[in-house]
Formats: structure tokens, sequence, C-alpha cells
């Protein structure tokens, strides 16, 4: 029995068309590329519906001779290779000559082109891959191809695309990148009516980059330049104080060709180590150009990948550049210190030697006045949860629970007795009862409170301790989340994709306590309101991080997303490790914590405190 078909080419070019024309914005990559490599100095996009109802490309190119017209609709029509050792040196953007073919077969498709040697113009209409006749038309010299109702003839595939908005940001994001890869090149963007980009095309990588990411962000970047006998390196980098959560803005071009490479980004990344908050990742608009024989870009379909004949050198160069411009950069915008030599110190008016006196031991007072003076965790199972210093009457009274930070009282010496005299009486009737008390001893490196409990000492981490605390309070209210209304809303400026992702997803932030608007401009939102707990100083960095979230993380169920935008919230409200925290706050925490003993870890699943007992540090002291 036969099992092998054949397939007709009308089947075959729909599947091939699935490679090439995923969405619209692989569309508009094919079209575009093909005017850039057609000498276009002047490139104007226009799009309806996200894409899906019009992709209108208009170019300055060459053009098409008539003669080349049907040729350049078939399967593997090119004018960019000729023999096989083209293949080995490709500097052209396209060359296998499938995106034109793969269009036509699911959409209605129009072209007007005219060369710079022919009077008239030529005309070609193709629906759904059924060529129709070739007329004249009266045209400027360049291309313009009109691509409607894309994939009105596959149903299914509409399916899988998102909302207009989605696709539309998409095709924008795109074009920006296409925008910086040629800045010799004039580009236009029109969305459904409205122009979102207008570029130079004067040659400057600055003016480009000032068009395409705006001023501020333009006037954070650092210069870079870099050239030996091989390839030359140039472009920009962040400054480290403005590196972002993801790797949305890093741009990498190799020869022209907007390319990604994990081990470029992990490369420029390494140079910035030393300098950056973890999870940062520095921005870059970056251009390696090198003899076409020395990069192999035929190894991607969409020929967004590529393999360098000598990538170790490449990426060892890179690091070394990016590591001597911050380096440069850091020294530019170091403090200095000048001292003139020269100068004539004054003698002193007055004949004195000042008094130095020895730094004083540790072990001069007794430790245990200090002790004495901290606060004190009481904790009655039976009865009530207390604070108290031992030499005041200060308390706070709470409800008891369970408690896993309790200890008995601590021995005083003779010298207090008669000062706490009545107080200890009250610990060891307590004590008698079966009742126990913890102790606060402080706080360590502003950043662990320690607490002495049933022969352990336990280190609590309190911006753990705090975080853990502020997400079940976030989560317990998240059906009545409150927000803070700015009474300034703050416009935010983001890019293409990082807009895309909070747009969609205005419903779910607006439950965790955002009330964000569109501002039908280029990647611009108005923030209208916060969250209770969220800095408002610190808002900016915090949407994007939620934007580089939902992007990596958008096929997530709902839930899962607000607990994470839950977690970021709680994290950066919580008290921060470093920061010094008053000893009432130190107080609440432990008391919380005591009302509360199935806190053992943060949202993030680290644990709150650790435990050491007594055995352990007399171990440590080799007492045993």
């Amino acid at each position: 029995m036969k099992r092998i078909n054949i397939l007709t080419s009308r089947v075959s070019q729909l599947v091939a068309a699935g490679e090439v024309a995923e969405n619209p914005a692989s569309v508009v990559k094919e079209l575009v590329e093909n005017s850039i490599d057609a000498g276009a100095k002047r490139i104007v996009i226009e799009i309806k519906s996200g894409g899906t109802k019009l992709i209108k490309i208009t170019d300055n190119g060459h053009g098409m001779y008539r003669d080349d017209v049907f040729d350049a609709f078939a399967r593997h029509g090119t004018s960019k290779i000729h023999d096989m050792e083209d293949i080995t040196k490709i500097g052209s953007l396209g060359f296998r000559g499938e995106a034109l073919a793969s269009i036509c077969s699911v959409s209605q498709l129009e072209l007007v082109t005219r060369s710079k040697d022919e009077n008239l113009g030529t005309k070609l209409c193709i629906n759904g891959g059924e060529f129709g006749q070739i007329t004249d038309a009266g045209c400027a010299q360049g291309t313009i191809i009109s691509v409607k109702n894309l994939f009105y003839n596959i149903p299914a595939r509409l399916k899988f695309l998102k909302s207009d908005i989605s696709e539309g940001n998409k095709i924008s994001s795109l074009i920006d990148k296409l925008a910086l890869s040629h800045p010799e090149i004039f580009f236009r963007l029109i969305r459904d009516g409205k122009e979102v980009l207008c570029t130079q095309g004067d040659s400057k990588i600055s003016t480009a980059i000032y068009s395409v990411y705006g001023r501020e962000f333009y006037e954070n970047l650092i210069e870079v330049k870099h050239k030996n006998d091989d390839f030359e390196i140039n472009g920009y980098i962040s400054k480290p104080d403005k590196c972002r959560p993801g790797r949305s803005i890093q741009n990498f071009f190799v020869n022209g060709r907007l390319v990604k490479s994990k081990n470029l980004s992990i490369t420029l990344e390494d140079s910035f180590k030393s300098l950056v908050t973890l999870g940062k990742k520095p921005c870059c608009v970056l251009y390696i150009t090198m003899p076409y024989n020395m990069v192999d870009v035929n190894v991607h379909p969409a020929k967004t990948e590529v393999k360098f004949a000598n990538e170790e050198e490449i990426l060892r160069e890179l690091n070394t550049v990016v590591t001597k411009t911050l380096n440069e950069y850091n020294l530019e915008t170091s403090p200095v210190l000048e001292f003139n030599r020269n100068i004539t110190q004054k003698k002193p008016e007055h004949n004195f030697r000042p008094v130095i006196e020895p730094p004083k031991s540790i072990f001069t007072e007794p430790a245990y006045k200090n002790i004495a003076t901290k606060p004190k965790l009481e904790f009655n199972q039976k009865d009530t949860l207390s604070f108290s210093y031992l030499r005041t009457e200060n308390k706070i009274e709470i409800k008891p629970k369970s408690s896993p930070i309790v200890e008995k009282a601590p021995n005083i010496p003779n010298e207090e007795k008669k000062e706490t005299e009545v107080k200890v009486q009250n610990i060891e009737n307590l004590l008698n009862n079966n009742e126990f008390s913890g102790k606060i001893l402080g706080e360590v490196f502003n950043c662990y409170i320690i607490v002495e409990h049933d022969h352990k000492l336990i280190l609590i981490d309190k911006h753990a301790a705090h975080e853990r605390i502020l997400f079940e309070k976030i989560k317990n209210q998240s059906s009545e989340m409150s927000s803070q209304v700015l009474l300034n809303p703050k416009i935010l400026r983001l890019e293409k994709e990082e807009y895309a992702v909070i747009i969609e997803n205005l419903s779910l932030l607006s439950q965790a306590g955002y009330n964000i608007v569109d501002n039908n401009k280029n990647g611009e939102i108005i923030l209208k309101s916060i969250p209770m707990h969220e800095n408002i100083s610190d808002i900016e960095q915090s949407i994007i991080e939620l934007s580089d979230h939902l992007l990596r993380n958008n096929k997530n169920a709902n839930t899962e997303k607000l607990n994470w935008l839950y977690n970021n919230i709680a994290c950066r409200s919580a008290i921060k490790s470093g920061h010094k925290t008053s000893t009432e706050e130190i107080k609440k925490l432990v008391q919380t914590l005591c009302e509360n003993p199935g806190l053992r870890n943060c949202p993030h699943g680290r644990p709150i405190y650790v435990e050491f007992d007594k055995k352990y540090i007399e171990n440590k002291f080799e007492r045993t």
C-alpha cells in the first residue's frame, strides 16, 4: 500500500508560508528588508488593525523590471544569490527567495513597481496565490506592496494571533530595530492613520536612537568604539545605574542585520557584573562589522541567528572594550580630590597638643548594662504577649498564639537587682507556671534581628520577614485592593514590547491596585494610581519589572501572575536590608512572627529566620 504522498504546489506553499509569514510582524520584516536590499533611502510603513487588515510598504529603491515581476513571486526566486560561492558571503538581508511566494499565498497582495530604466510602472494583483494580469501603472521609481486581509484563507492561523494592539506593537518594535540597524534610511511608521515613528535618515546612530527611544534614554548612554584588523565594534551602552530588569533593549547588529545572540548578551552582562544590582541587565545598541565570509547568516529561517567563524575572539574583544569603556566612564564621573602640595601649612595659633585617648575596650564595663536595657519579649501562652524594658514600664499587649521565639528571663547581676526585683519575681512566677519569655537582643549589620530563645540564638532576616507579612496582608486584601491616587498622574514611556504587555494586562494590573491608562502615543502610559504599599519614587522601575515578568510568563494563569504582582509589591515595600530600623519596628516584626508561627519563608522561598542551638555554639568555642 502506498503511504507517501507528494504534496501539491498549493499545499506546499501554505506549509512554507507558516515558516515565513508567522504573524503580521514577520511579514513586515520580510518586506522592509527587501526594501533595504533594494537600496531604498526612504521607507514608509502603514498598518491597520495590527497588520491583519493592511500592511503597506512604500520605498524609493531601484524597483523591479517588468520581466522580473512574476519570477519575484516564484519560490526560490531571488536576485541576491547566483552561485554556490555567494552563499558563503551573503551581504543582503534576504536571499532565499521564499518571502514573497509565502506572503502572497496567504493574503490579497498588490504590487506596484518601476525601475529607473522604465517609463511606465508595473502593477500585479495576487489573490491567495492566484496571479492576475500585469498592467501598466503610473508611479515613481521604487516599489509599493500592499498586503490586505492577511490569513483570510487560513482562519485557523488567525485564531493564534493576539489582539490588534499586541500585533501592532510587535510591528512597531520591529520597525524600531530596523531603524536602528540602518540610521542612513528615513523610516516612517503610520499605525491606524497615526504617525508613531519618524527617523531622520542622516546616518547618525545617535539621531536614530533619539528618534526610537527618546531623549532621556539617549542621555544615559556611553559611546563605545573599537576597531582591529578583523572587525569593528561601535555603538552605545547604558550607564551602570540605568540598567533594566530585562533584555528588551539589548540591540546587536551584525553587518546591518539585527541578530539574537545569547552569547553576546551574556558577555555584555559579564562586563557590567560588578557595577549593577543583581537581576539588572545593561541596555545597548551595538554594531559589529566584519567581512561577510566570517559570519554565517543561513542558520535560521527568519535569519535572526548567526554563527561567527571567530566567535571566541569577538566575545573576548566585546568584553574588553565594554570593560574599558566602563572604567573610563567611572574615572570621568568619580569625584577627584586635588591637593596643592605647594601651599604652606599655617601654624596653629595656640600651642597645644590634642589629648588622644586610647579606644575603650568593649569589656571595660559589664556587658549586662547594655543587655539589661534591651527590649525583652515576654510570651504568656494563656494570657498575653508583651514587650517590656527592664528599666521601663513600656508594654505592648496582644492576643496570644504559639510562638517560635521564647526564652527564660536573663540572670540579673546583684547591682541591678534592686531596680528590677519586682520584675524578676514576676518572671519567676511565670516560669513556675510553665510560661515562657523570649529576649530581643538587638540587630546586626542593619539586617538581622537577634533573638535568644530556649537555649537557641535566632537570626531573623528583617526584609524577608516584613516582605512575607506584607505579602499575606496584600493577598488577603486582593478582593478590595486599596490604591493611592496620584495627585499628578505620571506619564511613562516604555519599550514597545513592554508597552504592549502592560496594555494587554490592564485588567489584571487593576486587580493589584494599578490604574493605568493608554496615552495613545508611541509606547506611553499614564499612571493614575498605584497600590497602597508601592513607593512612587520607584514606580517606573517597578512597572518595567512587571512588564518584563509578564513578557516572560504571559501564558501563565492569572492567579500565578497576581501572586507574582503581590510578591513584587511586598518586596519593594518591605524594610530594606542595610537600612536602620527603629526599636518599635523591630518589636512589631517579632511580635507578628510570634502571632503567626507558620510564617517561615518569604514569598520567594528564602527562610525568614535561622536557629543556632547552644550546643552548636559551644562546639564552635570547643567547650564540649
